[in-house]
């Protein structure tokens, strides 16, 4: 767990230099005030971000504490299915047209980062899934022989 949050925070701080790159571009270009203006909302995306790398942490957690747990009647419990995280498609489109498609750039790179994340959390509940099976097969077989 902790390399994978070593390896998102990476991935983070490079869409975060990516977006100063964008920045300075904008600097030069159409001038201050909308760069700064730009900045405040790149700087909202980067602090969004890492919020849900955070609950993402949170929820890695609780999904490790869960792994051995049991009811009471000792039959182990279902994994919990994450939450797939969408890319609001529509905002970055108005943020492309208002920079004057610089923002493709971040917006290209937020797309295929929620893509490999859902990839990695559905891998992760499929594997929790086949583990659950495998831990209920043997509650049963259990059950059965001691009835």
């Amino acid at each position: 767990m902790h390399l994978d949050l070593v390896y998102a925070h990476k991935k983070q701080f490079g869409i975060g230099a990516v977006a100063v790159a964008a920045l300075a571009v904008l600097w030069l270009t159409i001038g201050i005030e909308a760069a700064a203006t730009l900045a405040v909302l790149g700087g909202l995306v980067v602090a969004l971000g890492y919020a849900s790398l955070r609950q993402e942490a949170a929820q890695e957690q609780a999904e490790e504490a869960r792994i051995n747990v049991t009811t009471p009647g000792g039959a182990p419990l279902a994994p919990i299915q994450p939450e797939i995280t969408h890319v609001n498609h529509l905002l970055h489109l108005v943020l492309s047209i208002l920079t004057g498609g610089l923002w493709l750039i971040v917006w290209i790179l937020l797309t295929i980062n929620v893509k490999s994340e859902n990839d990695r959390l559905q891998l992760r509940y499929r594997a929790a899934m086949r583990r659950y099976s495998a831990e209920l097969a043997a509650y049963d077989e259990k059950k059965r022989s001691g009835q």
